[in-house]
C-alpha cells in the first residue's frame, strides 16, 4: 500500500512548498495530522507553538474517538524536551479545522491516504512532516507501541522536523 502512494505524496509535498514560496503569503494555521492525536501531533503541536509565534497552531487525528490521554511513555518523552501532554485529549479532525488551516502537515502515508479519502477538494495544502528531516524520510513512526528509547527518538525527530519546517515556509 505504502509504495504506490509515495510518490503523489511527495509530488504533491513539493508542490504545496512551491505553491506556499510562490504566493508570498505568510502561512498563519498549521493543522498536524496523524492517526490518533495522542502521541506525534500534538508533540508537534507543542514544539510549533513555542517555534513559531504568532501561527495558529494546532493538531487532530483521524481516529473517531475523541478525548483520549496521551500515553504516559509518550508524556515522559514529550517532557523530556519541555513539553507538557499530560492534560492532552484527542480531537477528530473536521472539515472546518482543514478548511481554516493554511498548511496540512501528516507524520505518514497511510494520513495521507486518510486525508486523500475524507478531504480530496483540500489537499493542495498537504506536507509530510518527514520529508523535512535530513536525510527526507515518508514516515515518522507512530510511538504508541514502542518502547522509552524508540518513543524519545521519536520525539525529537519531530522536534527537528518541526524546526525545519519553520525554516522553509513563510512565516
Amino acid at each position: 500500500m505504502r509504495a504506490w502512494l509515495a510518490r503523489p505524496a511527495e509530488r504533491q509535498h513539493a508542490q504545496t512548498l512551491s505553491s506556499l514560496r510562490e504566493s508570498g503569503n505568510p502561512v498563519r494555521n498549521i493543522l498536524f495530522l496523524c492517526y490518533g492525536n495522542i502521541c506525534r501531533s500534538p508533540v508537534a503541536e507543542k514544539v510549533a507553538q513555542r517555534l513559531m509565534p504568532g501561527v495558529e497552531v494546532t493538531s487532530a487525528g483521524f481516529y473517531p474517538e475523541e478525548g483520549r490521554q496521551t500515553p504516559e511513555h509518550v508524556q515522559l518523552a514529550a517532557k523530556s524536551i519541555g513539553i507538557d501532554l499530560s492534560a492532552w485529549s484527542s480531537r477528530r479532525v473536521t472539515r472546518a479545522m482543514v478548511r481554516h488551516a493554511d498548511l496540512g502537515v501528516l507524520f505518514d502515508l497511510y494520513n495521507f491516504r486518510d486525508y486523500r479519502r475524507e478531504f480530496p477538494e483540500d489537499q493542495n495544502k498537504l506536507v509530510l512532516l518527514g520529508l523535512f528531516l535530513n536525510p527526507p524520510r515518508r514516515t515518522i513512526t507512530d510511538p504508541y507501541n514502542k518502547s522509552s528509547s524508540e518513543t524519545l527518538e521519536v520525539v525529537k525527530l519531530i522536534e527537528t522536523a518541526v524546526a525545519a519546517l519553520a525554516r522553509q515556509i513563510p512565516l
